[in-house]
This record gives structure tokens, C-alpha cells and sequence, in this order.
């Protein structure tokens, strides 16, 4: 974890959301060992779906979590990045 930012504000949250997305792909892995030991499968509409695929869809958002806040601390810590209230805006048209 690389946080350029000296604003200690900016580096615990960045923090927490890195260990945020940690503990999703953590928990995605560790359900799908449970479910393959357990043999855990979930019935949706009729259908038995085994509990593995949704631990592995936990597991895969988790690491796309983990490669978004990798790139946020990037942008959050790079020299000309500056605050701005319109980075917030609802109907942000493509400039």
C-alpha cells in the first residue's frame, strides 16, 4: 500500500478502504472453502446453486475493490490533485 498523501485524514481512509476491500476478498476466499468443505449449496428460483460461486463473486468484487482504491490512492496522492466541491455534482456533463 503506497500512499504518497501527508495528510494523515487522507491516509487512514484511504487505509480503511484498503482493509475494507482486504476483508471482502478474505471473506469471498474463506466462503468458498467453507461451502466447498460443507457442501453448501443455496436454492435461488427452483435451482441449486452452489455456495462456492457466491463466494467466488464475493472473492472477484473484492479484488476489483482492492484495484479501485489502489488507483484512488494514486489520484488522491498525486501532487495537483486538489479538492472540489464539483467533483460531486449530479447531472456532470463530459466535458
Amino acid at each position: 500500500m503506497e500512499i504518497k498523501s501527508k495528510s494523515p485524514g487522507k491516509f487512514a481512509a484511504i487505509a480503511v478502504l484498503y482493509f475494507a476491500a482486504a476483508l471482502i476478498t478474505v471473506l469471498g476466499a474463506g466462503f468458498i472453502i467453507w461451502a466447498l468443505v460443507k457442501g453448501i449449496s443455496i436454492n435461488i428460483l427452483g435451482v441449486n446453486t452452489p455456495g462456492a460461486v457466491f463466494g467466488a463473486l464475493t472473492a472477484y468484487l473484492g479484488a476489483r475493490y482492492l484495484l479501485s482504491v489502489r488507483r484512488l490512492a494514486a489520484e488522491v496522492g498525486s501532487e495537483d490533485a486538489v479538492f472540489s466541491w464539483s467533483n460531486f455534482r449530479r447531472n456532470r456533463s463530459a466535458k
